[in-house]
């Protein structure tokens, strides 16, 4: 008997757990888990190049998701969020717009909206614009450092362009205030490592 059936609707393969990193503050039997979703990669590349999603699960066992302001590319993503100390996580909101460091106890309320970040970090300096944040890992418990590209080394590394390494410090710093950033190296000879490597993968 003849139908009106329309054609058949592929749905996309949901994105599944690839990496997972727990952080917990000293002396806290409990802690807030970091996983990332996507899709799996051949073993020989960093899992980032699957990376689509990254929520957050808290003690309380509600799970949010992190969204940025801006589209991310593979390479834009890193498992390098949690400071050493666990008291603070770096989030990247897009090339054009940095970071956002918020302390691991307000993570629950900024992710839901109700609560700022405790510093937010853009370059405002004399590289060419548009300038391109990127690569950004901590180097200390209350230390983070980030790239600047200007045009023509977007991915940090290509001869022709121009790029600078920036430290943030954050000890004796203010909820909302801007840290001041410490030219530490121009000019990115390789990408840092995304720090995945201490991550637990998945698939």
């Amino acid at each position: 008997m003849p139908t009106d059936a329309g054609p058949a609707v592929v749905e996309a393969p949901a994105d599944i757990p690839l990496t997972t990193l727990r952080c917990s503050l000293a002396g806290s039997s409990t802690g807030v888990v970091a996983r990332w979703f996507g899709e799996p990669v051949p073993k020989e590349f960093s899992p980032v190049f699957g990376f689509h999603t990254l929520r957050f699960q808290f003690p309380s066992g509600e799970e949010l998701e992190f969204k940025p302001e801006e589209l991310l590319f593979p390479s834009d993503w890193s498992c390098n969020i949690f400071s050493p100390d666990c008291r603070h996580v770096a989030l990247f909101l897009g090339r054009s717009v940095g970071y956002h460091i918020v302390e691991l106890g307000a993570l629950q309320d900024y992710l839901a909206g109700r609560r700022p970040p405790f510093a937010t970090l853009r370059y405002s300096g004399e590289l060419p614009k548009p300038h391109h944040h990127g690569h950004g890992h901590w180097v200390s418990p209350t230390a983070f450092e980030f790239f600047v590209f200007a045009p023509g080394d977007v991915d940090g590394w290509a001869a022709e362009g121009a790029s600078v390494r920036l430290r943030a410090e954050f000890a004796g710093i203010r909820q909302g205030a801007a840290p001041p950033l410490q030219v530490i190296e121009e000019k990115l000879a390789h990408p840092p490592d995304d720090g995945c490597a201490a991550a637990d993968s998945h698939p």
